[in-house]
């Protein structure tokens, strides 16, 4: 027998779970949102640590039960419920996306959006590949790992521009363009580096689908698409860690993106990232009658 709950009873189910409150994530199986309500969700994901890391941070006196229940459509019908009141002692954290230039943002307390378009861009940045990369070789304190990081992030960063601020543009339209399947192709096989035969194909599709302007608010660190950014500094770990180790031995993608949160859980615990430890603190802020 299935144990339905409706929205309004889903309110209790922190009650049964010995917690102060549900968080619903994006990340795992993919479910509707009667099959939330019906307790179908995954418990381990990428997702589940990332936000967990989050809401320990900024609300350690209070527990949570974390819920990956993959499908953001379905998160945002439960977000909207959150938001008018229908479903309570529920928190709904998710990834940005571009929802905050196609004004689909939905703000209310208890609805968290990541910084980045998704956890992947706030957590890969060039501290977390550079700790990262320390914690296994000797050499972390030698500039010339710095310098080969920063080179990176920026060429990077300087050759997917317009790539990034077309799939901006094109999402208004729903359109994008960067590929959200295979999108790995647009680096170099086994690399960080960009395929510059894969970018201009790409610039050119989008150029046909009606990208003209563009939008220089844009930040490929921030808005570009997270598989593609982690993919790319998961090839630059790996880049680091054989040229200086002389290691062919690889690491798995999961491992390695546990391995990230964990470090940027450190760092933005000391508040390395002020910006984002400010982007958060604000969100919890809006937890007043939380904590009361």
């Amino acid at each position: 027998m299935t144990f339905r709950r409706s929205s309004a009873g889903y309110s209790n189910l922190h009650l049964f779970t010995g917690t102060d409150a549900v968080v619903l994530v994006e990340g795992g199986k993919p479910f509707s949102k009667e099959e939330i309500y019906s307790n179908k969700y995954t418990s381990n994901s990428v997702d589940c640590a990332f936000w967990q890391s989050i809401f320990k941070l900024f609300k350690p006196s209070k527990t949570f039960n974390f819920r990956a229940v993959g499908s953001k459509a379905t998160l945002r019908e439960i977000a909207i419920e959150v938001r008018d009141g229908k479903t309570k002692f529920t928190f709904v954290a998710m990834d940005r996306d571009f929802d905050n230039h196609c004004e689909r943002l939905i703000i209310s307390p208890g609805v968290f959006y990541t910084y980045g378009y998704s956890w992947e861009n706030d957590v890969w940045n060039r501290e977390v590949v550079h700790d990262l990369v320390g914690r296994c070789t000797a050499s972390s304190d030698d500039p010339h790992l710095w310098s080969e990081i920063d080179t990176a992030f920026l060429e990077f960063e300087k050759t997917l521009r317009s790539l990034v601020r077309a799939d901006a543009a094109l999402q208004q339209s729903g359109l994008s363009a960067i590929p959200r399947s295979g999108e790995g192709r647009i680096l170099q096989k086994q690399s960080h580096k960009v395929s510059r035969s894969e970018l201009a194909k790409l610039l050119s599709s989008a150029r046909k689908n009606g990208y003209k302007h563009r939008n220089d608010t844009i930040s490929v660190q921030k808005d570009c698409f997270g598989h593609l950014f982690s993919k790319f500094s998961r090839e630059l770990v790996e880049f680091i860690h054989k040229s200086h180790l002389s290691s062919r031995s690889g690491m798995r993608a999961a491992t390695m993106e546990f391995l990230a949160i964990s470090s940027f859980s450190d760092l933005i615990t000391n508040q390395t990232f002020s910006t984002l430890f400010g982007y958060y603190l604000a969100q919890f802020k809006e937890l007043s009658n939380f904590d009361s």
